[in-house]
C-alpha cells in the first residue's frame, strides 16, 4: 500500500522546469516550431535565451543546422554542444 501511494503522491507532484529534460519528452525539439517555454526545456537555455532563438528566426532565417544557432545573442558553441542531442530541423 506504501508503495501505490508513494506512486501517487509523485503523479500529483508538479514538474519543475529544472526537473524536465527534453529526453523525457520522447522526442527532439524543432527549434524553428517550438514555443519559449518549449526551448526553455533544453539544457542552458532558459526562458529568455528561448525569446532569443525565437526572434532570430522570425526575423533572420530559420535554422537549418545546429551551428546556425550560435548566431543567437548569448548562445555559444558549448550550448550549441549541449542541446544537440535534444532538436531537430524540419
Amino acid at each position: 500500500m506504501v508503495f501505490v501511494w508513494a506512486i501517487l503522491l509523485r503523479l500529483n507532484t508538479p514538474l519543475h522546469r529544472d526537473q524536465v529534460q527534453p529526453r523525457d519528452l520522447g522526442y527532439r525539439i524543432n527549434v524553428n516550431e517550438a514555443d519559449a517555454p518549449t526551448l526553455a526545456l533544453l539544457p542552458g537555455i532558459g526562458p529568455k535565451l528561448g525569446q532569443y532563438i525565437i526572434a532570430h528566426r522570425e526575423t533572420i532565417a530559420p535554422f537549418a543546422k545546429p551551428e546556425d544557432l550560435d548566431a543567437v545573442p548569448r548562445i555559444g558553441p558549448l550550448t550549441v554542444q549541449s542541446i544537440r542531442p535534444y532538436i531537430r530541423f524540419e
